[in-house]
Protein backbone atom coordinates (compact mmCIF):
# COMPACT_ATOMS: atom_id res chain seq x y z
CA UNK A 1 0.00 0.00 0.00
CA UNK A 2 1.40 3.16 -1.07
CA UNK A 3 1.84 6.27 1.56
CA UNK A 4 0.14 9.09 0.20
CA UNK A 5 0.71 12.78 1.73
CA UNK A 6 0.15 16.35 1.09
CA UNK A 7 1.79 20.34 1.78
CA UNK A 8 0.90 23.26 0.84
CA UNK A 9 2.02 26.86 0.52
CA UNK A 10 1.47 30.39 -0.86
CA UNK A 11 3.98 33.47 -1.14
CA UNK A 12 3.52 34.10 3.11
CA UNK A 13 3.12 31.37 4.71
CA UNK A 14 3.62 27.54 4.50
CA UNK A 15 2.61 23.81 6.22
CA UNK A 16 5.53 22.80 8.32
CA UNK A 17 5.88 19.17 6.89
CA UNK A 18 3.40 17.44 5.22
CA UNK A 19 -0.43 15.34 6.22
CA UNK A 20 -1.26 12.11 5.40
CA UNK A 21 -4.10 10.95 3.43
CA UNK A 22 -5.77 7.62 3.15
CA UNK A 23 -6.46 8.34 -0.75
CA UNK A 24 -5.49 10.67 -3.80
CA UNK A 25 -8.94 12.22 -3.58
CA UNK A 26 -8.72 12.29 0.00
CA UNK A 27 -5.33 14.71 0.15
CA UNK A 28 -6.96 16.94 -2.70
CA UNK A 29 -10.00 17.73 -0.93
CA UNK A 30 -7.93 18.50 2.33
CA UNK A 31 -4.78 20.34 0.65
CA UNK A 32 -7.52 22.50 -1.02
CA UNK A 33 -9.45 23.30 1.95
CA UNK A 34 -6.21 24.10 3.94
CA UNK A 35 -5.75 26.51 1.24
CA UNK A 36 -8.98 27.97 1.02
CA UNK A 37 -9.83 27.93 5.12
CA UNK A 38 -5.47 28.72 6.29
CA UNK A 39 -4.01 30.42 3.41
CA UNK A 40 -6.62 33.07 2.33
CA UNK A 41 -8.01 31.39 -0.95
CA UNK A 42 -4.39 31.50 -2.21
CA UNK A 43 -1.89 28.93 -2.68
CA UNK A 44 -0.10 25.46 -3.88
CA UNK A 45 -0.56 21.99 -2.87
CA UNK A 46 1.56 19.31 -3.73
CA UNK A 47 0.20 15.86 -3.17
CA UNK A 48 3.19 12.69 -2.67
CA UNK A 49 2.69 9.18 -3.24
CA UNK A 50 5.77 7.63 -1.78
CA UNK A 51 7.51 10.73 -1.18
CA UNK A 52 6.82 11.58 -4.82
CA UNK A 53 5.20 14.19 -6.35
CA UNK A 54 2.46 12.96 -8.27
CA UNK A 55 -0.23 16.25 -8.46
CA UNK A 56 -0.06 19.87 -7.97
CA UNK A 57 -3.17 22.00 -7.42
CA UNK A 58 -2.98 25.65 -7.64
CA UNK A 59 -5.43 28.49 -6.82
CA UNK A 60 -3.58 31.98 -7.02
CA UNK A 61 -3.63 35.76 -8.90
CA UNK A 62 -1.23 33.90 -11.32
CA UNK A 63 -4.48 31.09 -12.41
CA UNK A 64 -7.11 34.04 -12.59
CA UNK A 65 -8.18 32.56 -8.67
CA UNK A 66 -9.13 29.24 -10.51
CA UNK A 67 -7.60 25.45 -9.63
CA UNK A 68 -5.38 24.41 -12.19
CA UNK A 69 -3.73 21.06 -11.89
CA UNK A 70 -0.31 19.19 -12.91
CA UNK A 71 0.63 16.06 -12.98
CA UNK A 72 3.68 16.25 -15.20
CA UNK A 73 6.31 15.21 -12.88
Amino acid sequence: MSKIEWSASNSSSFLNGSRQAKSLAAAVRAARRYIRGELYGEGKATIFDDGNPVRQDECSIHTGLKWEVRTDF
